[in-house]
């Protein structure tokens, strides 16, 4: 599609430009030194982003009861899933399924008390030994 001479600057062929009314000219992307920017400064929102952090904060330190074994039961439930759907897929019913991966997780959790249990035995039955150490510090 070629332009007619009067719509091309009769230089290099190409077609004008229109022009922008001054109502249609955009908001500038950078504001002069003297110019005033719509809206909150930078301080404004810093400021107001600290105060929403520390009150998220201080919330969940306030309910961390709930949050903690909350968030424990949910990357247990996000790390069992792919058990589950093995076994919904070998032709299990699902409530089976979950009853099976329940089982499978409080197995897992009995083991790990277990261990801490031996743990603190075994750390118990090795303190008199280092008695007379402790006692020279």
């Amino acid at each position: 599609m070629s332009a007619t001479p009067a719509e091309t600057d009769g230089s290099d062929g190409l077609e004008k430009p229109e022009r922008i009314e001054a109502s249609e000219a955009r908001e500038p992307d950078v504001y002069a030194p003297h110019e005033e920017p719509k809206g909150w400064g930078i301080a404004a929102v810093t400021v107001v982003s600290v105060a929403a952090a520390f009150v998220v904060i201080v919330g969940l330190k306030q309910i961390s009861t709930i949050i903690m074994p909350a968030f424990l039961a949910l990357n247990l439930v996000i790390a069992a899933l792919p058990l589950q759907r093995f076994l919904q897929r070998r032709g299990l019913p699902r409530w089976t399924a979950a009853t099976i991966v329940l089982l499978v997780l409080y197995a897992v959790l009995a083991a790990l008390v277990g261990m801490l249990v031996w743990a603190i035995w075994v750390a118990a039955e090795e303190i008199p030994r280092y008695q007379d150490k402790f006692n020279e510090l």
